[in-house]
């Protein structure tokens, strides 16, 4: 029989407050796990928003996004890369140096849009700008 440790019951309790935090105050829900999503072993527990879910965010809007890279397009001094998850697909804006095509990963990034107008009517595109990058490993 497994025994918990101090430490392993005081980050039980931390996350069980977190997660049943935003039910009772949506600023302290949201504020432990920002918390938590700094500490070490932690930085997931960010809720992962659909692709398609995220296209429908208006600018501006923070997510984690998960999925699979399927291409990328190097750009002057930044990336796009493609990421698919079961729901769609999203260009995302990087920084960093694109991740290999089939790597499975994790971002937080914001969503933005840019507008293209066609005969008057816009038919632009969502995108994710890249905040942090984290392997499915992590």
């Amino acid at each position: 029989m497994k025994r918990f440790t101090l430490l392993g019951l005081c980050s039980l309790t931390i996350v069980a407050a977190a997660s049943c935090g935003a039910s009772f105050n949506q600023d302290l829900g949201a504020g432990l796990r920002h918390w938590l999503s700094q500490a070490t072993g932690f930085k997931q527990l960010e809720p992962i928003t659909e692709i398609t879910a995220a296209q429908d965010l208006a600018a501006g809007e923070e997510v984690s996004l998960s999925g699979q890279v399927m291409q990328h397009l190097p750009l002057i001094e930044q990336t796009l890369y493609q990421l698919e998850d079961d729901t769609g697909a999203i260009w995302v804006l990087s920084a960093q140096s694109p991740p290999p095509v089939g790597t499975p990963l994790t971002i937080r990034a914001v969503v933005q849009y840019k507008s293209v107008l066609m005969a008057g009517q816009d038919v632009g595109e969502h995108y994710a700008e890249e905040l942090e990058r984290y392997s499915q490993a992590d």
